[in-house]
């Protein structure tokens, strides 16, 4: 195992170790509620408590951890005891004449009984190494079980994030939704104001009214929204759906930074180190080797040693062998074989080709792997540099939209701009800071795939 690889795996360990006892003191305590302010940590810590996928990734780490001893069991002898008791007794009331006549006789009773424990041993001496092999593709897979679940919090965690900035989304949406509310009823004011001085027309009054009824109507869809980001949230951590308003998700913007001073070829060299998804391949490969090794160890001798102690007795009673342990009857036996394997009808051959033709696909399947990783991140890179400039771009359209309308609307007020043209310069303001929105979370999410493809959040100067 490569010293990089091993490091890593420890990490892993480590890190699932740590799950695991949130999982325990999670399971043993009553149904959890969200905090009043949910952050992104808190969000992250109780996905790891309470989510259902997470927690049955978790159950996969015990299942490889008995195997491994399973593996290592066998170089220890199995060991068997027994115990039996039997009983008699027969009954004869008639008989046989010299002539063959059935006469009536003296009823006669035969009784017997009989015990006997014992304990046996038996012990695999040498059997090729093919239990060396074993031990080694057990814990090759006990290594690819702890690669699953370190993928699966990997995924659990870019999720949650995901859906916390979903969540926190919404929340700025409705914020800028009520502040172009609160622009349109002014606007309505001022209409009604010029309309009052002969300024404006009616036209002009009823186009505002439009705009608020408008606006009302989307700052409702943006609130309905929110409410079911809320719930798509709680979903994902493992939390109760009814939980939904009882918590605040703290205000602010993400931040975004600019992705040109990243590295991309060190990005792809660190997944195909350290991403889970790699090292799980990785040690399928591996374990793949080791049981063709121990398919082709089926072509050795092997010897095996036998031990075994038994005690007997037999009484004349039907019964009176029942719950006796003193028997005086002693039995030691102990015996060493060899068994050279000469003709199996091919079926070692046949085995043997299968496990190496497994071992191959592993192979080629951890170059795929590895392939489709780099393509990945590669691909992960140029998504978040394009989100980069969609934000900036964005960013700048809104900035120069609002510098318009504002001199929109005095012209407006001086009577030398129409409604209707005032009208359209709004609607593209408000879709402006929309997108602007949109952008700055787009990033986010971009930010969020490529850390998902890493395996690790992302190191930035």
């Amino acid at each position: 195992m490569r010293p990089h690889r091993a490091a890593v795996l420890r990490a892993i360990r480590a890190s699932i170790a740590l799950a695991a006892l949130l999982t325990v003191s999670a399971a043993t305590a009553v149904a959890q509620a969200p905090p009043d302010t949910l952050t992104l940590a808190d969000a992250l810590r109780l996905a790891r408590e309470n989510s259902p996928q997470y927690r049955q990734a978790l159950n996969d780490i015990r299942v490889a951890s008995a195997q491994v001893r399973q593996s290592w069991g066998a170089f220890l002898p199995s060991l068997s005891a027994s115990i039996g008791y039997s009983g008699m007794s027969t009954r004869t009331s008639t008989g046989e004449g010299n002539f063959g006549e059935v006469i009536e006789d003296e009823e006669r009773v035969v009784e017997s009984s009989s015990a006997s424990h014992g304990v046996s041993a038996r012990m695999m001496l040498f059997d090729g190494g093919a239990m060396f092999r074993r031990v080694s593709a057990a814990r090759a897979q006990e290594a690819a079980a702890e690669a699953t679940v370190a993928a699966s919090l990997s995924r659990l965690d870019a999720a949650v994030e995901r859906a916390w900035h979903d969540a926190q989304r919404a929340e700025r949406l409705i914020e800028l939704e009520e502040r172009l509310l609160a622009s349109a009823k002014e606007r309505l004011e001022r209409s009604e104001q010029l309309f009052r001085l002969a300024a404006a027309t009616q036209v002009d009054v009823l186009g505002a009214q439009v705009d608020v009824a408008s606006q009302e109507q989307i700052l409702a869809a943006a609130r309905d929204e929110a409410r079911k980001s809320r719930l798509a949230l709680l979903e994902m951590i493992g939390l109760r759906p009814q939980d939904a308003e009882s918590f605040a998700i703290p205000a602010g913007m993400p931040a975004a930074f600019d992705p040109a001073a990243l590295d991309m070829d060190a990005l792809v060299a660190q997944a195909l180190q350290a991403s889970p998804v790699v090292l799980h391949q990785q040690a399928l490969a591996e374990a793949a080797d080791r049981q063709a090794s121990a398919a082709r160890a089926a072509r050795w001798p092997s010897i095996d040693a036998n031990l075994s102690y038994s005690r007997s007795l037999r009484e004349p009673g039907a019964f009176d062998a029942f719950g006796r342990f003193n028997a005086q009857q002693r039995g030691f036996s102990f015996g060493l074989s060899a068994t050279l394997p000469i003709f199996s009808n091919f079926r070692t051959a046949a085995n043997i080709a299968q496990a190496e033709a497994n071992a191959e696909d592993a192979r080629e399947q951890e170059r795929a792997t590895r392939l489709q990783t780099e393509r990945e991140v590669r691909a992960a890179v140029i998504d978040l540099e394009n989100a980069y400039r969609q934000l900036a771009l964005a960013e700048q359209k809104a900035a120069l939209s609002a510098q318009r309308l504002e001199l929109a609307t005095e012209q407006y007020r001086l009577g030398a701009l129409d409604f209707l043209r005032l009208q359209r310069v709004i609607d593209e303001t408000s879709n402006a800071e929309r997108q602007a929105l949109d952008a700055r979370y787009g990033f986010v999410r971009a930010r969020v795939a490529l850390e998902e493809k890493l395996g690790a959040p992302l190191l930035r100067s």
